[in-house]
């Protein structure tokens, strides 16, 4: 695995620390603080993650892995919800409110951007163990 892939994973792990994140100087203390924590440790996880796939050379290995992934329900529902979830966005009243939200809220269409990329890294990185049974994963 590439140093740009574990500096990646690193930054995917480090985002799910924004729960307990508090910014004392902020109007929103208790929102603030944990949206731009995730934004900026998903953001700089792809960062790495494009590098590395700069970097790596099978690149016949990364399109299987991604047809793969593609092929999964979950992600194929949670995708196209995304996209409706902008397509409405688009097409509202005020574009670009619904792009970028407000701060009480946060939860615009860039941060939904941010949750389907952290949706991607957790399948693509985090790989599940084999338990056994009728619900083994693989």
């Amino acid at each position: 695995m590439s140093i740009y892939f574990k500096i990646s994973k690193f930054f995917l792990l480090a985002s799910v620390f924004f729960v307990v994140l508090v910014s004392g100087s902020t109007l929103f203390p208790f929102i603030v603080g944990k949206y731009v924590w995730f934004r900026t440790a998903i953001a700089l996880a792809l960062i790495f993650f494009l590098l590395g796939l700069l970097e790596r050379r099978g690149f016949i290995q990364i399109k299987t892995d991604l047809y793969g992934l593609l092929k999964n329900p979950l992600v194929i529902a949670v995708s196209v919800f995304v996209l409706i979830f902008l397509l409405a966005g688009f097409l509202g009243v005020n574009p670009a409110m619904s792009f970028w939200s407000n701060i009480e809220r946060g939860e615009g269409g860039f941060q939904m951007i941010h949750l389907f990329i952290f949706l991607f890294y957790c399948f693509s990185f985090l790989k599940k163990k084999k338990i056994g049974g009728k619900f083994s994963s693989r």
